[in-house]
């Protein structure tokens, strides 16, 4: 390879005609599926995220606020056109066989048709290092020359601006391995989509192109097309704006573009004849679409290299969407528009700014990920490929961060990132603990924007009931004291409505009140942030206030009443928990602290106390003399929870040690590795909970209420007990198991860049795109 050097050797890869061993199937039809054919996706934090799959066809957008749309249009594709003097050219797009959106799509495949899909993908392969991706195409007998084309968006820690940009770069480089000089055009095409992501259905809008139109640009550093709709500043919506592709000309390369061509129900002779026959595009004359016809636009780069030589060529994607609205019909302004004015005509200045930034920011990608890596010399080159591509989600998690609503433009910017499309929650609180720690190290004003809102729901008051799924019964909305499950449903209206979860009774969970404490502590002891202690500081009291009448015979730690009423909401714990008695044993503690902190002795004369007795009532109840049980009242107290010890951990993380004996936590550890992955794992991960007792629950998982949870592989809590593990001192068990993870997901069951909660050992999945596996940036750090 001449070109691949640069590649770090810590990237997932991948060939692009490879498929992984099983196809991972949804547990039930009605849950999300992408399909295998996934990869990074391109976008800033809020613009809404666009995949283009390992393959290299566009396949999933998150750009609609809320929603995943998947689908594959053959019109959105890079292709390659070489010649040699005197020789016939070949051209060829560049993706393996035609696009479909997965392994089984049986689409019919005739729009296009005309265009050569006969690229084999020989020996073609596709790296990712998030937000990086690499797609290398070696020269062969299809391809005269070799080229890799490096893809990423700016995603640049601590650079909030460059962060929220709605753009992608594909910085190729071409080489010509011969001894002869060669022509080579790279086409860039793309369907003019404005209008198509206002609606929450998961696949292709139809009829939405309606008066959609492209124009060319030419200004000194972009040189492309716009896409934009006829009209389109009057009266901005969602979905409506622009989308740009372009390239910076320079005096070495030839430049041309077919402004529209049409792009569905055709075979596409017309461009792909003009593009094979001189490597150039003819300009045609653009034209408006009417509803039931789409468009696309198409650039070429043309340029000629000599033997052994490599050149770049720079082209850019971006897309100025500035409004999104929810459900309920409220609409916000994305965070970009801050930097840009909000008419929707900004996508040639985006671009701009991409070809003329790209160099520096590829940089401080670069930068980030030797640093971590560095930081971290005994962690595998593995442990990186998944820490860094489970970042994916900062971007594809239906995330919003925006600028103030349409009515009050640049006030009370928003940040939020969803549990997943099939949980529809954003910053699910028993979630956004284990998730967040990759926002507050690189991005600490956004978790501060999460955390001060949770603690400004610790007081309010919401008197309308909710239907309790799992029950059938009404309760109140929210609770004063009761810390929010979440911050609302994108289907609703987001923020200003919180707490739409209703499977169980949140108000009752005995788990949200100690992880926001929680989060708090590790945000001030992280961050130094005396102020978010201060502001905070009320909703902490009030939160552990609520929580202590949970303490029924008041012994110092709480009981939970088997309803269920923690984060696993299929699974009834009674009676003191290790889970929920850990992590208020680990709030407790950390309140002390803040109130030592900022002075508040009636606190700490009131709480110190209590926090030795929990302590003590913890060790006694629960220690069963191998491990610590699950409950002491419910249905298999006995059985081993495999993230049961996360409070301690994380505790210990914000320098909480020794919350419980330090020979208990390994040996503990110990038994739940043994049982839950060694003897029940079956190489697919540590099974959630084992020696459940229950008559009639066998432990053989159908993903049906009361299995659900029990003998699944909850990814993002691997990851957790894996950070316990190296917390304990059991490295060589922790790189097994995170060993186990990688090859599960990124190879076995072909789950990369849609991490789920959960799998089975027969590779059924369920919830993907889930923000849980972020806990794997906990796994970084220790603060002693």
């Amino acid at each position: 390879m001449t070109v691949c050097t640069k590649i770090p050797r810590q990237a997932w890869s991948i060939g692009m005609t490879d498929q992984p061993e099983v196809n991972a199937t949804p547990a039930r039809p009605t849950l999300q599926s992408c399909g295998s054919y996934q990869g990074a996706p391109l976008g800033g934090f809020g613009t809404g995220g666009i995949v283009r799959s390992y393959r290299g066809s566009f396949n999933r957008w998150t750009v609609k606020a809320g929603a995943v749309k998947n689908f594959c249009i053959p019109e959105n594709m890079f292709s390659v056109r070489t010649q040699f003097d005197g020789e016939d050219p070949q051209a060829v797009a560049l993706h393996p066989g035609y696009p479909r959106q997965r392994p089984d799509d049986n689409s019919s495949g005739a729009d296009l048709s005309a265009w050569n899909w006969s690229y084999s993908g020989k020996g073609a392969a596709y790296y990712a290092l998030y937000p990086k991706a690499w797609y290398h195409y070696p020269a062969n007998d299809e391809l005269a020359v070799e080229l890799l084309c490096e893809q990423f968006s700016p995603i640049l820690p601590g650079r909030y601006r460059e962060t929220s940009l709605p753009v992608g770069v594909f910085d190729w480089k071409i080489t010509n391995p011969h001894d002869r000089p060669v022509d080579v055009s790279l086409m860039f095409s793309l369907a003019n989509m404005v209008g198509w992501f206002n609606d929450f259905s998961r696949d292709k809008p139809h009829s939405k192109s309606g008066g959609n139109c492209n124009r060319l640009v030419d200004d000194s550093g972009c040189c492309g097309i716009v896409m934009e709709r006829a009209g389109n500043g009057l009266n901005i919506r969602e979905g409506l704006g622009q989308f740009c592709i372009a390239t910076a000309p320079a005096e070495n390369r030839n430049v041309t573009r077919r402004l529209a061509f049409p792009s569905s129900v055709t075979d596409g002779s017309d461009i792909w004849k003009d593009f094979v026959s001189d490597g150039n595009l003819d300009d045609r004359p653009g034209y408006r679409t009417v509803p039931e016809a789409d468009m696309a636009g198409a650039l070429c780069v043309k340029l000629r290299l000599e033997p052994k030589e490599t050149q770049s060529v720079p082209m850019v994607l971006s897309w100025d969407l500035p409004l999104i609205e929810f459900g309920n019909g409220r609409e916000h302004w994305r965070q970009y528009t801050r930097h840009f004015d909000r008419s929707g005509e900004n996508a040639v200045a985006l671009a701009t700014e991409a070809l003329n930034k790209f160099p520096e920011w590829a940089q401080e990608i670069d930068n980030w990920h030797q640093t971590v890596i560095r930081e971290n010399p005994t962690m595998p080159d593995s442990f990186f490929a998944m820490l860094f591509n489970e970042s994916y989600l900062a971007v594809d998690g239906l995330t919003v961060w925006t600028d103030g609503t349409k009515e009050n433009p640049g006030q009370d910017s928003i940040f939020a990132v969803i549990e997943c499309p099939d949980y529809p929650y954003y910053c699910t609180l028993d979630l956004w603990i284990y998730g967040s720690f990759l926002f507050m190290y690189y991005w600490p004003e956004l978790e501060k924007n999460v955390i001060r809102r949770l603690a400004a729901g610790v007081f309010r008051e919401d008197d309308y009931l909710r239907n309790c799924m799992s029950r059938g019964h009404l309760f109140q909305s929210n609770i004063a004291g009761a810390v929010p499950h979440d911050l609302g449903d994108p289907n609703d209206d987001p923020i200003f409505s919180i707490n739409n979860y209703s499977w169980q009774e949140s108000n009752k969970w005995k788990d949200l009140n100690c992880q926001f404490v929680l989060n708090i502590y590790r945000d001030v002891i992280f961050l130094n942030d005396d102020e978010l202690l201060r502001e905070t500081w009320p909703a902490v009291r009030a939160a552990l206030r609520y929580l202590k009448k949970f303490d029924t015979d008041h012994d110092g730690l709480i009981e939970n009443d088997g309803t269920p009423d923690q984060t696993m909401d299929n699974i009834p714990m009674r009676g003191p928990s290790c889970y929920c008695g850990g992590l208020w044993l680990g709030a407790i503690s950390a309140a002390v602290k803040m109130a030592e902190r900022i002075g508040d002795q009636t606190f700490i004369t009131e709480w110190r106390p209590i926090a030795a007795s929990a302590g003590k009532a913890f060790e006694e109840k629960l220690w069963n003399g191998t491990n610590y049980r699950l409950d002491t009242e419910g249905e298999s107290p006995d059985a081993l929870f495999v993230d049961g010890l996360f409070g301690i951990w994380f505790a210990g993380i914000c320098g909480l040690k020794n919350l419980i004996s330090p020979d208990r936590y390994r040996a503990h550890l110990s038994r739940v590795y043994q049982r839950n992955f060694v003897e029940y794992g079956r190489n697919v991960g540590a099974v959630n909970i084992t020696g459940w007792r229950q008559a009639g629950q066998s432990g053989e998982s159908n993903f049906n209420t009361k299995e659900c949870q029990r003998s699944e592989i909850l990814y993002g809590l691997n990851l957790s007990f894996a950070g316990q593990l190296l917390d304990a001192g059991l490295k060589q068990e922790a790189d097994a198991l995170l060993d186990c993870l990688y090859n599960t997901a990124y190879k076995k069951f072909g789950l990369w860049f849609q991490s789920p909660a959960a799998w089975t050992e027969d590779a059924r999945f369920r919830a993907i795109i889930n923000f849980r596996p972020l806990i794997i940036w906990a796994l970084i750090s220790r603060k002693d």
